[in-house]
């Protein structure tokens, strides 16, 4: 089956000079028909629809062209690591309309933070305790953790949060930039405050797991696409 440019762009929910440029910087090209139009074949909606996935994770358009040039390049595995990811965004969302639907209803707002707090513990439970379990760093953690009131949880999260949103709000930005290496130092001086001491060797390793582990990378990105990228690539200008 084959479509014409305007065919491609209605099936896939994008705009028809998104198609015409990537076919300009020679992501996707279609074959020329008669009268010089754009004729777009499976493969090309396959490629299409892969580009688009990988734009959702928040990858620049020259990382996607050598991904998907790569001879190494899975797409079955690539589109079950994106499966996940989803499904670990659903998740959130339905935790957030959660919480929207308590606040609705009348329900107190701090005791939901709270509990979407111990939530996030469990779910990286196992693995800081693998990586990082027999540190004093850990053990700081959890004597500082047990010593928190719900309250004090609270505000622990939402300044997490606050810094998650000012990366966000950086995209795309240079991670060498000024901005992006303050926001770095912030962000290392918070997890050394209020979690362990974090030296660079311990957020050289953190930075790596934004993107490694895609629940990582999803709690991140659900700031705003591409905020987990952009903090790994600043972490690791910081830690040299």
């Amino acid at each position: 089956m084959e479509y014409h440019t305007k065919e491609a762009a209605r099936l896939l929910g994008v705009s028809v000079r998104t198609l015409q440029y990537y076919d300009g910087i020679g992501l996707v090209c279609p074959r020329r028909a008669g009268a010089n139009y754009r004729v777009y074949t499976m493969a090309e909606i396959a490629r299409l629809q892969e580009v688009l996935f990988f734009r959702e994770l928040g990858l620049p358009l020259s990382e996607i062209r050598a991904i998907l040039a790569s001879p190494d390049y899975d797409r079955k595995e690539t589109l079950e690591k994106h499966r996940l990811l989803l499904l670990e965004k659903q998740r959130q969302l339905a935790a957030t309309l959660a919480l929207l639907d308590g606040v609705l209803e009348g329900k107190d707002m701090k005791k939901q933070k709270c509990s979407q707090y111990a939530e996030l513990k469990e779910q990286y439970r196992d693995e800081v305790r693998e990586r990082w379990g027999r540190t004093e760093e850990y053990r700081t953690a959890l004597a500082k953790d047990a010593a928190r009131s719900d309250t004090e949880n609270e505000a622990v999260l939402d300044g997490a949060n606050a810094i998650f949103d000012a990366f966000a709000a950086l995209v795309p930005c240079d991670p060498a930039s000024a901005e992006a290496q303050r926001l770095v130092r912030r962000w290392q001086a918070y997890i050394s405050e209020h979690m362990y001491p974090c030296s660079k060797e311990i957020l050289r390793g953190l930075g790596a797991m934004y993107t490694a582990d895609e629940r990582f990378r999803a709690n991140l990105d659900a700031h705003g696409a591409g905020t987990a990228a952009l903090m790994h690539d600043a972490i690791a200008v910081y830690c040299g």
